[in-house]
């Protein structure tokens, strides 16, 4: 695999030395004057391949390597000065060693030594599978008499617009110091990595190797993937002897430090990325195929346009069928109404009698409260009537005036619901008739589909449909390639029967856990939310300074709470259901039942699922592609090593909040809990203190469930 690593370093006089860094990095033994000591260190298993390049008007001595870091520290006099400038590089291992040494040596000539800078290349292959090279260069450069510069910097004076000397608060010129040199600033970093990556595709290219590297980063690159965490060096070396140990014993390394498992979950998302990437280059070329096919199709058999047109101009339209489609023109505000526009009509129509229904349910909430209230009063439980928020004392008159209320609004609910009826029936009657014309003009287009058009006629599946447009749209050219791309994958799904039958699954299941994830996040608010009420509502009813009217609505909010919660509930439980249906459909074959598991035993094994598994697995089966093979026991491994690493990371997480409370030391952050994996996990890692606070003795509880709940206060 093609990797790209370069990091430029500086070598402060206050902390490092010249002659040491090269002893190291070539090693050899020198010499250095500044400390009178002889820098030497360990012999390497394989010793490094060190060279020095120099401009053309250089002094012969910069080629002994002791004499030319003696000479840099000598001319660098100030104590905190820069001595050099290191660049480490790694090299292809794609390359052979000599490939490797003519990169290098050609990258340095070209951007560095021809820029005047002496460069001192040490080649390290100490491991086959790192190799790399340490560049040191000059800061300062040479004459052009052979001799150091004076200086790298000059003084300059600032200037106003006007040509006018600029002054400083004391009245002083203001100055500013500019390079004479060019090599500094990040931009040259810039410019050194993007040559190197160039240097090093050049070679490949010219190896015949098909690989690429590129100096950006994963951001800027756009590819998706996730960078490594840099190990810290006490971290690399634990990991190190986690392998070596790992190798003697025969076993399989398993990171052992948290930036090391992370950086192990990384590599593993990055594979993925990789495969789905070798996947969409195939269905690109598919596509590129297909749109050849297709140009190809066109001019060998041009559509009879005026033939096509006739199909629906000459349709008798009824005065019910007029009015439906003028109705949609006006709901949605198009000017043409064809198949996709009476789609969307519909589904705001759905939305409609979602809303009417949850105005149904708070009305029947209110005319139980008013019936129990009703009998509260005749049976004189007055104290049972307190608690719903009637006062005895006015209660026919709030009674009266409650019902009257209830009656205008349910007056209102009926006729508004008589509207609804009114818009279904003109949306269904457009749709009917829609199907009819789409079947029609597919025939037309598209005799070769013949399969897809038996289909349809035995099917109301909307899914169909829209396909059959689809294809008719791309038969008329009017449709871009993204289109063409979909219409491909989707014509996969209907060449049999069993291809079809688990098509229409997917596309179920992709519908469902929208609704599965809303009744989810919805029922955990409303739960929070009726188990605040119901404590106010137990603080507030015998209380006399308590208004009667704030009782009332908070009684009300509370038992419509109630009755919402048990309708999510049921609604949750029959979308549940469906996606379990979905998934015994798709998976009936799968290796994991090959055992010849009946439905039934199937459909109780996805009933085992908790829900945030059943979501996890649904979501991956919709995100796959139409044609793409893929495994139940891949996903569930996939989803176990995700909740893995969650209660690793939340043990972490409580190991360091423990300590954090002993020193006192606290501080609130806000964690990103619903993010992507890797992501939250590095940033919780980074952050000195989480949002968990409290003191242990409340973290350490259990923390109660929505069922808890709902049986101890609400119930």
């Amino acid at each position: 695999m093609a990797l790209f690593y370069m990091a430029v370093r500086n070598v402060q006089k206050a902390k490092q030395s010249a002659v040491a860094k090269a002893s190291y990095v070539s090693g050899e033994k020198l010499f250095s004057e500044r400390d009178q000591e002889t820098k030497a260190y360990r012999t390497r298993e394989v010793k490094p391949d060190s060279f020095i390049l120099a401009p053309k008007h250089a002094p012969e001595w910069v080629y002994d390597r002791e004499k030319l870091w003696n000479e840099v520290e000598t001319i660098e006099k100030p104590v905190n000065a820069r001595l050099m400038r290191e660049v480490v590089v790694a090299l292809p291992i794609e390359l052979s060693k000599e490939k490797q040494k003519d990169l290098i040596t050609e990258y340095v000539q070209e951007n560095f030594v021809e820029a005047g800078m002496v460069a001192d290349v040490n080649i390290h292959h100490d491991k086959d599978q790192n190799p790399h090279a340490h560049i040191l260069l000059t800061i300062r450069h040479f004459e052009s008499n052979g001799e150091w510069a004076k200086s790298r910097s000059k003084k300059e004076y600032l200037k106003d617009k006007n040509g006018e000397f600029v002054l400083n608060e004391k009245g002083n010129k203001k100055t500013r110091n500019v390079d004479l040199t060019g090599w500094n600033g990040k931009h040259k970093i810039i410019e050194w990595r993007k040559a190197l990556a160039e240097k090093i595709n050049e070679f490949y290219k010219e190896s015949g190797i098909d690989a690429e590297v590129s100096h950006l980063s994963y951001e800027d690159q756009g590819n998706g993937k996730v960078a490594h965490e840099r190990l810290s060096r006490s971290e690399y070396v634990i990991e190190m002897n986690a392998k070596e140990s790992a190798m003697q014993k025969g076993v399989e390394y398993a990171p052992v430090t948290f930036y090391a498992q992370v950086n192990q979950t990384i590599d593993t998302l990055n594979d993925e990325k990789n495969l789905v990437d070798l996947e969409l280059k195939e269905l690109e070329e598919e596509l590129a195929s297909l749109k050849a096919e297709l140009e190809q199709e066109k001019n060998e058999e041009v559509v009879d346009l005026e033939s096509f047109k006739e199909i629906r101009e000459n349709i008798k339209v009824s005065k019910e069928i007029y009015d439906s489609y003028k109705f949609i023109r006006e709901r949605i505000k198009c000017g043409y109404v064809k198949l996709p526009e009476i789609s969307k009509a519909r589904e705001s129509i759905e939305y409609w009698k979602k809303s009417l229904n949850i105005r149904d349910r708070k009305l029947q909430n209110e005319k139980t409260i008013l019936e129990n209230a009703l009998k509260s009063y005749k049976e004189k439980d007055f104290e049972t009537l307190k608690k719903s928020g009637f006062d005895p004392s006015t209660f026919v008159t709030v009674y009266r005036e409650k019902a009257q209320a209830f009656l205008d609004k349910h007056e209102k609910l009926t006729e508004e619901v008589g509207k609804y009826h009114e818009a279904r029936n003109f949306t269904q009657q457009a749709y009917e008739f829609e199907k009819g014309i789409v079947h029609e003009e597919f025939e037309y287009l598209n005799p070769e589909f013949e399969r897809i058009a038996m289909a349809a006629k035995s099917t109301d599946d909307p899914a169909v449909y829209q396909l059959m447009h689809d294809l008719n749209r791309i038969k008329l050219g009017e449709v871009n390639d993204s289109s063409i791309f979909e219409i491909n994958q989707l014509t996969r799904q209907f060449m049999d029967a069993e291809s079809m039958d688990k098509a229409v699954s997917r596309i179920h299941i992709s519908d469902s856990i929208n609704e599965f994830k809303f009744y989810s996040e919805n029922l955990n608010k409303l739960t929070m939310a009726t188990y605040h009420l119901d404590r106010k509502h137990r603080r507030i009813a015998n209380d006399s300074l308590v208004s009667v009217d704030e009782k009332s609505n908070v009684f009300y909010r509370l038992s419509n709470n109630k009755n919402e919660i048990e309708f999510m509930t049921s609604e949750k439980r029959k979308v549940r259901t469906n996606l379990e249906a979905d998934l015994t459909h798709i998976f009936s074959k799968d290796d994991k039942f090959s055992n010849g598991s009946s439905l039934e035993n199937i459909s109780a094994y996805f009933a085992e699922y908790t829900d945030d598994k059943l979501q996890y697995v649904s979501e991956r089966v919709s995100m796959f592609a139409v044609n793409n093979q893929f495994s139940l026991e891949e996903i569930e491994q996939d989803y176990e090593t995700k909740q893995e690493l969650i209660s690793e990371q939340k043990i972490e997480d409580m190991e360091r909040d423990s300590d954090r409370h002993e020193s006192n030391d606290f501080e609130d952050t806000n964690a990103n809990p619903t993010g992507d994996l890797i992501e939250s996990l590095i940033e919780q890692a980074r952050k000195t203190e989480d949002g968990s606070g409290g003191d242990r003795k409340k973290r350490g509880r259990k923390k109660l469930t929505i069922e808890d709940k709902l049986d101890m206060d609400m119930y």
